[in-house]
């Protein structure tokens, strides 16, 4: 098997101008005096942020048993003229619906070359029950058939992601302008920059312990040890806010010594 790094979009789930608009999984929100104040979510795209680019690329608009453009026209691929997906092909793509339509929605779909697509359909499990979850998948056809998904995706999604990414990326400029960033073209993450004598590992320790606040360290995702991850996709922009305000003060602690 042979991963094929692809091109980023340039206007991805963020139209700026886009986790979840708030459906993206991630820790529940809290306040100040209970649990840690945290800037991170478990899920997304992860490859690509790895490496600190904040986009994320799907290929997909073949629902097994139903074709639909909507994804490709959401996502505003630039697809090549030649189907990568020949007949000889051996690649598969996968998406999945968690993010674009209901959080925790374990739903996805597959495309590739139709000799591949066979050996999945002739699975025993899709072949006696007509899928691995016929509820969600007769939702999700349903929502495809009736253009619900472009519209909960333009009018729900998009501008909800687009609201917390403004917000986190104006706290950051505002509260660490020591710290670099590329404004997101997409996804659900900011990848922050926090100078190359910081450690984000040791940094987390000290957020969570003194400030109440959390994020994830950029080797945590094979990313730069002096770098954070952190989600704008779940919280409101006055916690985002306020979570970088947190993180602020914890990196004045740390490059004044405390540990």
């Amino acid at each position: 098997m042979r991963a094929v790094e692809q091109q980023m979009l340039q206007d991805g789930l963020l139209p700026l101008t886009d986790e979840g608009g708030g459906h993206a999984q991630g820790p529940n929100s809290v306040t100040k005096q209970q649990e840690p104040h945290s800037m991170h979510s478990s899920t997304g795209p992860a490859a690509a942020e790895a490496e600190g680019r904040s986009g994320s690329e799907s290929e997909g608009q073949e629902v097994v048993g139903s074709k639909s453009n909507i994804i490709s026209d959401y996502l505003n691929l630039q697809l090549p003229p030649e189907d990568p997906i020949s007949a000889a092909s051996r690649v598969v793509s996968l998406g999945s619906f968690s993010k674009i339509m209901a959080p925790g929605l374990r739903l996805g779909w597959a495309e590739a070359a139709p000799h591949l697509l066979q050996h999945l359909m002739q699975d025993g499990v899709l072949g006696s029950g007509g899928s691995i979850a016929p509820l969600a998948s007769g939702i999700a056809h349903s929502c495809l058939e009736l253009g619900l998904l472009q519209q909960h995706l333009h009018d729900v999604i998009k501008p909800r992601l687009q609201m917390g990414c403004q917000a986190l990326t104006d706290a950051l400029r505002s509260e660490m302008p020591q710290c670099n960033f590329e404004q997101p073209l997409g996804g659900y993450f900011v990848w922050l920059d926090l100078g190359p004598k910081v450690c984000s590992q040791e940094l987390l320790k000290l957020a969570e312990r003194q400030h109440k606040v959390r994020f994830v360290p950029g080797k945590a995702c094979d990313g730069q040890p002096h770098m954070a991850r952190l989600s704008f996709a779940f919280y409101q922009p006055d916690e985002l806010q306020e979570g970088v305000k947190r993180l602020a003060a914890a990196l004045a602690d740390y490059r004044s010594g405390a540990r």
